[in-house]
């Protein structure tokens, strides 16, 4: 059947088909006489130059209009490069400037200039908004007599405009019509586009870019198969040589692109499946090679040098492509299927040069076969349809035997009495089976019935009755019994289900209930379609035996195709219907009406996402949470009038609470449950609670995708603000849904005087009014919403900031100082300082839930950019770090004493030069970069912090800040060298009789007389060292402790046993000298006191003082 029905098909297509090719046929061929005869015409000469300036005068006139200024002023029209595009007639060049990729905003060229037919046909405009393409006519290039009309389109060109009369020429020559030139023909061209460019330089003066662009490269064997794997980006590149030097440089360049394409071969040929695609791109550079030759030739004549001529200044030559999907599109069509190379040529060779103008010193072929299409496509189609007839024969012969067959079969079902119902069913489905056939034959159109044989319709009149009969006695009768069973089942477990598994019920409850009564009630409200599907469904559950899936599907098809021939039930049981009603019939509760007619919009409208309210351009700026980040569809904007309220209704309404299916059978009984309006105003403002929350956590869960650099940061933000910004585009599409829920004028004077001046259905939900009103657009040629009018003007402040920061020439150093007027509190006006501030004061008044929801959103870009700042800034202070203070800590202080236990001391200078307070340079590398981020609280460094974000100094940091200051406090105090004064005390000692300490020439001598202090003085240099020594009162011999060098006095402290501070500038040290001896001794304790606070004085190891290799993360 599928060959039959398809050659049928096939044959209704091909005569109108051919019809309509042979019109186009006709017309294309009159057209070409038309153009054959018009050189004839007489008086043409004077004539055609005045077409000629007509046609640049509409041209430049077409201009002008568009800018706004004089028809006949010359004023900016310099402002727009011009390019003359030359090139024999169909040579592609109006579908080549259709591919380009430029926008043309004021149409195509018969759209756009106003000018008679004759004027058009010497020269169309172009206007893009990059340039102006003058595509001209080919007969300029073709025509023999035509170069008088070359020489006015050049004179009205300077005449226009004086200096620069055009920024380069496109030489458009047809790949095809190269291809079948013969030597004599391929020089003609040359010689006469070569005399048209001569004479445009001798016309203007001036040496203009010319670039030859070799169109409907297709035509080469195997282009479309070689190239058939690239994708957009890769065909909107360009191809082609930039000539530079000359015939022979090109002849080398292009023998360089041949072998890059052949290289190209075995990796192309790998790419396609069938052995025809293989074939054709394997061939490919071969024919490229073969083009290649006369193409070089070509270059060659035209850009050949002689003694009285110079050579154009030809830029380069390229290839391109550009597929008409049908020969039957207008010139008015962008008909193209695909284009090669051409949108990158234009922008990346030809605009970026329209200012290398400087001061001097298509081929015709349409191919029509037209008798050869006709002829062939008639000899096709009169084999096609004398097969359809022999195959349709064959198959009506087929079919009508089983029919026949199958007729006999259900025959001997029905009427032998050992007949099983499988053997029935086996009939049923083969009835059905043959049916379907019969039925999908008969439904042909009457054109394919009479282009071959059909008896469906007599087979189906002798089918039908018998497959109704074997129904009704198998399955019908059975499958009504089992639809009042599942009923009466249903009634016995409704009263024990609580509300939610009735409601899980009720759907098939109801439908079974309204079968019924279509079957015995309500015949003429019967629906065979979903009656037999339900009664199919019961029959086949009731049945207890294997039924296949063939049979079952048979069984319920054929329900559905004779149940309109069923009448009603003769047994009606009207109490056990109005049981069944009873149990249905709905009690009105606003809380479950609203949770069933939601929970149905859910199901059956569309949620809404990001995608759905901004266009594509700005889907990348925003991000929404992949487990959310939706508005459900039964709260867009339409969904109240256009689905729930009309679903409240129809539970409400008389018609559907009582409708047919559980509507009384007593026609006299009244109506039951009228629309109640206060229902309906509850379940409206459920609804509006609902769908005003819905649109918060939307908005609340909406964040501005980060910024990744102060670059990404500035064409962010330019993208964020302004009334085409993305967030006036998200609040527009916002408040569009939310409009719909928005009062008329009337109710809305009348609603101010509470102080909503947004209304409607939203008065039911504050927080809707208040975001109505927030998202409302004011004026219209501003175009911004309230809520954004303040803060898109501090946006668009800081993306100027923020693009001076990322092109500064030290782009972190001016982050720097950008971060440090932040949290310096300068009185500069700082922008993000202001757009923060403006996000404030824009939710200050608002409720709590409005600021919850937008304040993250319109905040986010702020925090982003500020982010950003910091990020610059800290890589700019921990190169300072590096460069100031690090390398010479490491060559100066790092591993030498006092800083290191174990190290040769360190030069007192480099440490006075390091840790001085005055000029130090670890403190002046604080005070010059740092003191605008860092605060002392508590006597403690700390980092300040603005909008949750520091410059993000380490802890590490901070401790080494808080070290310096304690050592450069106790060594230096207010003096720039090491300035230590300090008294010392001995204490008593029973078994020391003699006890001494020397500092630097100090000294003290203590018999354990009466206590008194000493004074001492170290100014960083102890060239008699240090010591301390006693004489033991019990053996009688002295020992002592020594220390050397200019860190003698710290030294001999680190040696103490013990250290015992008292506060910040007292403490005792204590040193066992005859840990040794045979009797224990108390050990020799001095008491020191410095005149100021001096911590690190107990400091017996210094060795966890460490610079950082960076200060910030």
């Amino acid at each position: 059947m599928g060959l039959s029905v398809l050659v049928s098909w096939c044959v209704s297509l091909l005569w109108p088909l051919s019809g309509t090719v042979l019109v186009f046929l006709m017309y294309f061929r009159r057209r070409s006489r038309i153009k054959r005869l018009s050189p004839l015409a007489s008086g043409a000469d004077e004539h055609r130059l005045t077409l000629m300036k007509d046609s640049i005068n509409s041209g430049v006139r077409a201009i002008q209009r568009a800018r706004g200024n004089s028809e006949k002023s010359k004023k900016g029209l310099d402002k727009l490069p011009w390019y003359l595009v030359i090139g024999e007639t169909s040579s592609g060049k109006s579908q080549f400037l259709r591919n380009s990729g430029l926008n043309f905003p004021h149409g195509e060229p018969r759209t756009t200039i106003e000018r008679d037919t004759e004027s058009a046909s010497w020269c169309d405009w172009w206007l893009s908004e990059s340039a102006a393409f003058i595509d001209t006519s080919g007969r300029l290039i073709d025509g023999e007599d035509s170069r008088g009309e070359w020489a006015t389109l050049l004179q009205q060109l300077k005449q226009w405009r004086p200096r620069k009369p055009l920024n380069g020429v496109l030489v458009v020559v047809s790949v095809g019509d190269l291809l079948r030139s013969n030597e004599e023909a391929l020089n003609r061209k040359a010689m006469l586009i070569r005399e048209r460019l001569d004479d445009l330089r001798r016309e203007i003066r001036l040496r203009v870019p010319v670039f030859l662009v070799f169109t409907q490269a297709d035509q080469i064997l195997g282009f479309d198969d070689f190239f058939a794997d690239l994708n957009a980006e890769q065909r909107n590149q360009f191809w082609g040589i930039e000539i530079a030097g000359g015939t022979e440089n090109f002849n080398k360049q292009l023998q360089e692109l041949l072998d890059r394409i052949a290289s190209l071969r075995i990796k192309k040929v790998a790419k396609h499946q069938d052995l025809s695609g293989r074939v054709l791109a394997f061939e490919f550079p071969e024919q490229l090679s073969r083009f290649g030759h006369k193409l070089g030739k070509f270059v060659g004549l035209l850009t050949g040098n002689g003694y009285y001529r110079k050579p154009p200044c030809l830029e380069g030559m390229y290839l391109t492509s550009s597929k008409v999907t049908s020969q039957a599109l207008s010139r008015f069509s962008n008909g193209c299927s695909q284009s090669y190379f051409i949108k990158g040529f234009l922008n990346e060779r030809v605009l970026p040069l329209a200012e290398r103008v400087v001061p001097e010193a298509h081929r015709q072929i349409l191919q029509y076969g037209s008798k050869c299409i006709f002829t062939v496509g008639a000899l096709v189609l009169l084999i096609i349809s004398i097969a359809g007839f022999a195959e349709s024969a064959k198959f009506e012969v087929d079919l009508a035997e089983r029919t026949g067959a199958q007729i006999a079969t259900a025959h001997a079902a029905l009427n032998h009495p050992s007949s099983s119902n499988q053997e029935r069913f086996q009939a049923l489905e083969g009835l059905h089976d043959n049916w379907l056939v019969l039925r999908e034959r008969s439904n042909v159109s009457a054109l394919s019935r009479a282009m071959s044989i059909n008896t469906s319709r007599l087979q189906l009149k002798k089918l039908e009755p018998l497959m109704s009969k074997l129904v009704r006695e198998a399955v019908l009768e059975e499958a009504r019994a089992g639809l009042t069973l599942e009923l009466l089942s249903y009634h016995r477990s409704w009263s024990d289900l609580n509300s939610i598994d009735r409601e899980i019920l009720r759907p098939d409850y109801y439908e079974a209930l309204a079968v019924y009564r279509m079957l015995t009630t309500d015949p003429d409200r019967l629906d065979p379609e979903k009656a037999g599907r339900v009664l199919a469904k019961i029959w086949l559950r009731n049945q207890h035996r294997d039924i296949s899936g063939s049979q079952a599907k048979a069984v319920t098809h054929s329900l559905e195709l004779i149940l309109d021939m069923s009448g009603p039930y003769s047994n009606l049981d009207h109490d056990l219907v109005e049981k069944f009603r009873q149990d249905l019939a709905f009690k009105a509760d606003a809380r479950v009406i609203y949770e069933r007619v939601l929970a149905k919009a859910k199901s059956n409208l569309q949620d809404l996402s990001l995608n759905d309210l901004l266009s594509g351009r700005d889907r990348d700026l925003l991000r929404a949470p992949i487990d959310g980040g939706v508005v459900s569809g039964a709260f867009s904007g339409d969904a109240w009038e256009g689905f729930v309220l009309e679903h409240v209704e129809r539970l409400l309404s008389v018609e559907n609470q009582s409708d047919w299916v559980v509507a009384s059978l007593d026609a006299n009984a009244s109506s039951a449950g009228l629309i109640k309006q206060d229902l309906i105003d509850e379940i409206e403002r459920q609804y509006i609670e609902d769908f005003v929350s819905s649109w918060l956590n939307f908005i609340s869960s909406l964040r501005p995708a980060g910024f990744d650099s102060l670059h990404d940061s500035t064409r962010r933000l330019d993208r964020l603000a302004g009334s085409d910004g993305v967030l006036a585009a998200l609040f527009a599409a916002i408040y569009d849904h939310m409009s719909h829920h928005d009062g008329n004028d009337m109710i809305q004077m009348a609603t101010e005087t509470v102080g909503l001046s947004s209304v409607g259905r939203l008065q039911r939900d504050r927080r809707g009014a208040e975001l109505l009103e927030l998202l409302r657009v004011d004026d219209a040629k501003v175009g911004l919403p309230r809520l954004l009018l303040g803060y898109s003007k501090t946006l668009v402040a800081l993306q100027a900031e923020t693009e001076n920061l990322a092109f500064s020439s030290n782009q972190g150093r001016a982050s720097k100082e950008y971060a440090a007027d932040v949290l310096g509190g300068t009185d500069k006006s700082i922008a993000l300082q202001a757009a923060f501030l403006a996000v404030d004061r824009a939710l200050m008044d608002l409720s709590h839930e409005l600021r919850v929801a937008l304040q993250p959103l319109l905040k986010a870009p702020l925090q982003s950019s500020w982010e950003q700042i910091l990020l610059a800034s800290r890589g700019y202070i921990n190169s300072l770090w590096q460069e100031d203070v690090l390398n010479f800590y490491r060559a100066s202080l790092a591993g030498r004493f006092p800083l290191s236990g174990a190290g040769r001391d360190a030069a007192v200078g480099d440490f006075e030069n390091f840790f001085r307070g005055s000029d130090g340079i670890f403190w002046l590398f604080v005070e010059e970069r740092l003191t605008p981020f860092l605060v002392r609280r508590g006597g403690r460094w700390q980092e300040k912090v603005w909008q949750g974000s520091g410059l993000g100094v380490q802890p590490a940091f901070l401790a080494v800040i808080n070290k310096s200051e304690q050592i450069t406090q106790s060594l230096f105090g207010d003096a720039n060298h090491i300035n230590l004064s300090f008294h010392v005390a001995a204490q008593p000692n029973p078994d020391l009789v003699d006890m001494r300490m020397n500092v630097n020439g100090y000294g003290l001598r203590y018999r354990n007389e009466s206590e008194r202090w000493h004074s001492f003085t170290w100014s960083g240099s102890s060239s008699s060292g240090a010591r301390v020594a006693a004489t033991s009162g019990v053996t009688g011999g002295s020992t002592q402790l020594r220390a050397s060098g200019d860190w003698a006095l710290l030294r001999l402290l680190q040696g103490a046993d013990q250290m015992h501070q008292e506060n910040s500038a007292e403490f005792i040290a204590e040193w066992d000298l005859h840990k040794g001896a045979d009797k224990q001794h108390q050990p020799l304790a001095l008491h020191i006191r410095a005149e100021r606070s001096s911590p690190i004085l107990a400091w017996q190891d210094w060795s966890d003082f460490n610079l950082p290799n960076r200060v910030t993360f």
